[in-house]
Parts: structure tokens; sequence; C-alpha cells
């Protein structure tokens, strides 16, 4: 979406108006279907499909992995498979490409590929939750006399 168009839709959700000055606004109540609106308006296509995965789901979107010696399977997991066609940018061997999901890409076991290179993509990770398993034992821990 970019800085200046959300912060041009954030204009509008709060003051009625893309270019607020003294005077030709007043500040409104709006609700999350207001913005959704105003974002498809001002994106000039339907984006309901962001606030079902990130607004009103709490699970954050998986993705699927799967890597053989000859190919890489991409694919969104959503809860109660909601549509998600989030592009996803992969470097192979340093050349970075944006993908449409689901995607297959022939890659050997000896290419170096990162999902995510720039870490652009909000996405349910093993790692964050294996790391607040642990600080829950530790704060566990802490709390025992």
């Amino acid at each position: 979406m970019g800085d200046e168009k959300f912060f041009r839709a954030v204009r509008e959700l709060t003051y009625g108006t893309a270019t607020p000055q003294p005077g030709n606004f007043a500040p409104l109540l709006r609700s999350t279907d207001d913005f959704v609106q105003i974002v498809n308006r001002v994106m000039g296509k339907d984006l309901r499909w962001f606030f079902d995965v990130y607004v009103f789901n709490a699970p954050l979107p998986h993705l699927n992995q799967q890597r053989d010696s000859s190919a890489l399977t991409l694919a969104w997991q959503t809860q109660n498979d909601l549509p998600f066609p989030m592009p996803l940018e992969v470097s192979i061997n340093g050349k970075v490409s944006t993908l449409n999901l689901p995607a297959t890409l022939n890659v050997t076991l000896a290419d170096v590929v990162i999902i995510d290179p720039f870490s652009k993509v909000l996405k349910a990770e093993s790692r964050v939750d294996n790391y607040q398993t642990w600080m829950q034992a530790q704060q566990a821990k802490q709390q025992k006399p």
C-alpha cells in the first residue's frame, strides 16, 4: 500500500477528507468496515481479504513449505481457509523474486533459498512460538517459592 496511500486513508477515516485544513473538517467516529471501504477506494482494489486475515481473525497466516531435492512449494494456510493472496518475496542464490502463492519453484539442494528475506510479511513463526513458550516457562520458574 505504501505510506502515502496509508496515511491518506487514515486522514479520510479520521477527518472525512484526505486534505484536512483548519475549518474544513470535523473529527469522525468510524468503524473498521469504514476503514476497509476507504482503503479499497484509495487502492482501487478490494483488500477485504487482508483485513479478514489480519484484523478479524486472531491466528496469523501460516506459510506451508515443502522442499525436496528439486522443488520448493509454498502456500498460505489461514484459519477457516480464508483467501489470502498475499505476494511473498523469495531470494534464490541472492536473486529476489516476488511470488503469488501457491507456487512451486525449481531449486536444488545446493540453492540458497531465503523466504521473505526482508521480513516484510507478518506470519506465524515457529521460532516466535518457541520463544514465547520458553519465556512462559522462565516466568513460571521465577514464581515458584
